[in-house]
């Protein structure tokens, strides 16, 4: 009977691996095998390729009583035993070594990658600081130009307002100027028709007087001619006393003629003083009356002049932007013809052809009403043109206003 022959205890434990352990490398050296003189089959050798694996060998037969078929075979089977587990032993170890050395490269690797990280960690810190820096920098740069440009555009929006309002009172100087220089001049005129006017009442005067004492003097002479032609006549006033009746009456009735005149000298005297008085308190009313209406009017010129200027630039926005309107053409945007307030003084030959001082004062009295009358229609005529430009510009606004390309054109 033939037993199945098993592996050596060598060969299981180099072909063995322990778990956790990491593999081992084969042998170099192939175990040798020795051939046996038996005729059974001799055993398979393993390959280096086969040692990991367990292989079963295939039985021989033996003979009975389990001696090996010859001595030299005996004896050569514990020596491949101890060789193989040294061999064990050795590739072990080289593998314990072998891990060993990956373990601490591992770990130096680790340890460089961990630095790197922590190197990188640091960096990137850093930069996120400097990132953080450099955007807080550029948002206060941001307002700060903000800033600069409102600034800007208040500055811009202050000199066009400057300008405008330099514009506006060059226009204001210059027609106040114009004013002044033709009141002055309406004032100098009007001041020569007062020194004539009262050159011509004093010769007026002085003409009066010289015919009062020339009609005394005549009186006078008279009254003696009479009084040197009665004397003589007494004597013969027993032949003809008809006559010296009659020359006593012509005397009374001269006499009485001279005292009338007289007292109507006086009584005329009386008026002219009276309507001297009059016509000075009339001046001095009439005077404050006069300067209030022109202040009034300058005023009421000063605003004309501004709507005037800005009528005028709209006029000018409204030929460039083609916007039609009625007014346009219409004579309220005209310059006012103003009329100078002395233009209608009295004439001399009219003052010299009135018969009585009367009349002249009456004169007088009705230019200065006239003159009055004049300015406050003049300034009510102004006063309609000033409403009238106003409702017009107000128009024109609304008209503007409605359109959302011309919202800024005010400022």
């Amino acid at each position: 009977m033939s037993t199945p022959s098993k592996q050596p205890a060598s060969a299981a434990a180099a072909t063995s691996t322990h778990p956790g352990a990491p593999p081992r490398r084969p042998s170099m050296n192939p175990p040798k095998t020795t051939p046996s003189r038996s005729p059974s089959r001799p055993t398979v050798s393993t390959t280096p390729g086969s040692a990991a694996t367990p292989s079963r060998a295939k039985s021989v037969r033996t003979p009975v009583g389990g001696a090996p078929p010859s001595a030299r075979a005996a004896v050569k089977k514990p020596t491949t035993t101890t060789s193989a587990v040294n061999t064990t032993k050795s590739a072990m170890a080289d593998a314990k070594a072998e891990a060993a050395a990956v373990i601490d490269d591992l770990r130096e690797r680790l340890q460089k990658a961990e630095l790197a990280a922590e190197e990188a960690q640091k960096e990137k810190a850093v930069v996120q600081a400097r990132f953080d820096e450099i955007n807080k920098e550029h948002n206060n740069l941001e307002e700060s130009v903000h800033e600069q440009e409102e600034r800007l555009e208040q500055l811009e929006n202050e000199k066009k307002e400057s300008i405008r309002q330099r514009r506006e009172f060059e226009a204001i100087y210059e027609a106040e100027r114009a004013q002044s220089m033709k009141e002055k001049e309406e004032l100098q005129v009007r001041e020569e028709e007062l020194r004539d006017t009262i050159q011509r009442l004093k010769e007026t005067m002085a003409q009066k007087e010289m015919r009062n004492e020339d009609e005394r003097r005549q009186s006078i002479s008279r009254a003696s001619s009479f009084r040197s032609n009665a004397s003589p006549n007494q004597e013969a006033g027993q032949f003809a006393p008809p006559s010296s009746l009659q020359r006593s009456d012509s005397s009374r009735s001269s006499s009485r003629l001279v005292l009338q005149k007289d007292k109507i000298i006086e009584s005329l005297r009386l008026e002219l003083a009276e309507s001297q008085i009059k016509l000075v308190e009339m001046e001095n009313m009439g005077g404050g009356r006069m300067q209030e209406l022109e202040k009034t009017l300058m005023e009421t010129r000063m605003a004309n002049a501004r709507l005037m200027e800005d009528n005028e630039s709209f006029q000018l926005l409204l030929s460039e932007k083609t916007l039609n309107g009625d007014f346009a053409h219409s004579g309220l945007l005209r310059p006012p013809s103003i009329m100078s307030a002395g233009s209608r003084p009295s004439s001399p030959s009219a003052m010299a052809g009135a018969s009585t001082l009367a009349d002249e004062l009456e004169n007088a009295s009705d230019d200065g009403m006239a003159d009055n009358r004049r300015l406050q229609a003049e300034l009510s005529s102004m006063r309609d043109q000033n409403k009238a430009l106003t409702l017009y510009i107000n128009n024109i606004i609304s008209r503007l206003l409605q359109h959302k390309e011309f919202e800024n054109i005010l400022d």
